[in-house]
């Protein structure tokens, strides 16, 4: 005897997901509704001239083949995206202006969304829909600080034992306080006390530091006048928290 057979529901989304990105390139659009423009136009990659890509492949020719030289492009390259950084945060007065803070979210998880496929990330995107839309902040910075954390958080998720590796970044409001909440976590392999105790500023019996990012990014909270929390377990995955005052923004 057959039976009528009906496609299994979609789980609910949970109230304040705003965006799912999974690693085999399914998107879950949850509350609030994800622009559909913004999901049609999603590339696999970065657009890119020639001849940049012609340079990309030059260097990745001349580094050898392997995974260990292109790790090593990588990482050259990173450690000159550091430094470039680090002047323009470090050195360029603050530019306040009114921030739209969905805008600021979806482009930070824009930039992440082809290397969270690329490591079988699954990455999540949280906010609550009473968020207000705006703050008045240093835009550059602030997205610079964003994407600095989740870029950290995909990293560590990655890690091979890893069995789902996942980061959320999710934004609320606190009323009590006037202050924007991010919160960037993932469930990689997480850190001892030693190292998270002086993950944003020099140990001073050694004058070693996480990294210069991290001391940035601290410079960046410091001078919005919030304040930057991490919570650690090993084996278990890191979450960061940032607080950000409203400023003199108005809904």
């Amino acid at each position: 005897m057959e039976h009528d057979t009906q496609p299994d529901e979609p789980r609910a989304a949970p109230p304040d997901l705003l965006i799912l990105l999974r690693p085999n390139g399914t998107v879950l659009g949850g509350a609030g509704g994800v622009p559909t423009t913004w999901l049609e136009r999603r590339p696999d990659g970065p657009a890119v001239s020639e001849a940049v890509a012609k340079a990309c492949e030059d260097t990745c020719s001349d580094a050898g083949a392997g995974v260990v030289a292109f790790r090593r492009v990588v990482a050259e390259v990173d450690g000159q995206l550091r430094t470039l950084l680090l002047v323009s945060v470090d050195a360029l007065p603050m530019r306040r202006s009114l921030v739209r803070v969905p805008d600021l979210l979806m482009t930070t998880l824009d930039r992440f969304l082809s290397q969270a496929r690329a490591a079988d990330v699954e990455l999540a995107l949280h906010k609550d829909p009473s968020l207000p839309p705006v703050l008045y902040g240093d835009e550059e910075k602030l997205a610079w600080l964003l994407a600095t954390l989740l870029g950290n958080a995909v990293r560590l998720a990655a890690c091979p034992d890893a069995a789902a590796p996942r980061v959320d970044l999710a934004a609320s409001f606190d009323r009590a306080t006037n202050e924007f909440v991010f919160i960037v976590s993932d469930n990689g392999p997480g850190m001892p006390e030693s190292t998270r105790r002086w993950l944003f500023e020099r140990d001073p019996r050694t004058g070693r530091s996480a990294g210069l990012a991290l001391l940035m990014v601290k410079d960046v909270v410091v001078a919005h006048h919030g304040s930057i929390d991490v919570a650690s377990r090993v084996g278990e995955g890191s979450r960061f928290t940032v607080r950000i005052p409203r400023g003199h923004a108005r809904a």
